[in-house]
């Protein structure tokens, strides 16, 4: 399976990016940021590294796909779910600077 992972100017990757057409994945990256495509074969054992890069993904897009419960709250003073808060809380610390 490909995969393109991009990173911001500091090197730290921002989001990995599961590739159905690389071009059409590629349109995905943010202007400005560095990507990298890679082949990842799920077969092969993850190193800690490539491990924590998945947890690391899927963590981020988790709290960009609820960042509007935050903008609501702040704005409307709607609560957010319980069971969101708590998502996002295991998402922020799962995440972890490699």
């Amino acid at each position: 399976m490909q995969k393109i992972i991009y990173t911001n100017t500091e090197g730290n990757i921002c989001e990995v990016i599961p590739v159905g057409s690389v071009e059409s994945a590629i349109k995905d990256v943010p202007e400005g940021f560095d990507y990298e495509i890679v082949d990842i074969n799920y077969n092969v054992k993850l190193s800690d590294k490539q491990k924590q890069i998945e947890i690391n993904s899927d963590s981020l897009t988790y709290l960009l796909k609820t960042d509007w419960y935050v903008t609501r709250m702040s704005e409307t003073g709607v609560i957010i779910p319980k069971s969101v808060l708590s998502d996002r809380a295991k998402a922020r610390t799962s995440i972890k600077y490699i």
